[in-house]
């Protein structure tokens, strides 16, 4: 890769349920900076609301400051966040360096919803499981940080106390 980055067409990624998967990058990564896609599901509680009409975001990173943050993820054409149901995402973003240690949800709306889990794969440190089963606050981003208290080399499953 040269002084001003590259542009790389295409990756395959390997799912054990789904076989081999290509994902077209086709965008300017700058140099010294490592750009992927970042997998994660969210599992909605059956005890949540039947269905949300409500936006919600999602922000998570390592300890060493890389993040992704995704504006809105809801979708209520696509009947995401239903009670009951796991929806898969990928946003493309800055690769983690370490651990993921912390994870935020931010929900605008009025219907409410209750988010069992979060599992966010890492294809350099593995899958990480955030556990909440509560209901997400209206207007603040709500969740998890571990970064300062976990040993980034053990694997994370966290939950709401």
């Amino acid at each position: 890769m040269g002084s001003d980055g590259c542009k790389p067409d295409s990756a395959k990624v390997y799912d054990q349920n789904t076989g081999t998967v290509k994902f077209n990058y086709n965008t300017f990564v700058p140099y010294g900076v490592w750009f992927g896609f970042n997998f994660f599901t969210i599992k909605t509680s059956c005890s949540s609301t039947s269905f949300t009409r409500d936006q919600i975001s999602l922000a998570f990173g390592d300890a060493y400051g890389n993040q992704v943050y995704a504006k809105r993820i809801d979708d209520p054409s696509s009947r995401t966040f239903e009670r009951c149901s796991t929806d898969t995402f990928q946003i493309y973003g800055p690769c983690m360096h370490g651990k993921i240690c912390h994870l935020y949800l931010y929900r605008m709306g009025s219907d409410g919803w209750k988010p069992d889990s979060v599992k966010i794969y890492d294809r350099n440190t593995g899958t990480v499981k955030f556990n909440y089963n509560t209901f997400v606050p209206y207007g603040v981003w709500f969740g998890f940080n571990f970064c300062n208290s976990i040993d980034h080399n053990d694997n994370v499953n966290v939950s709401v106390a």
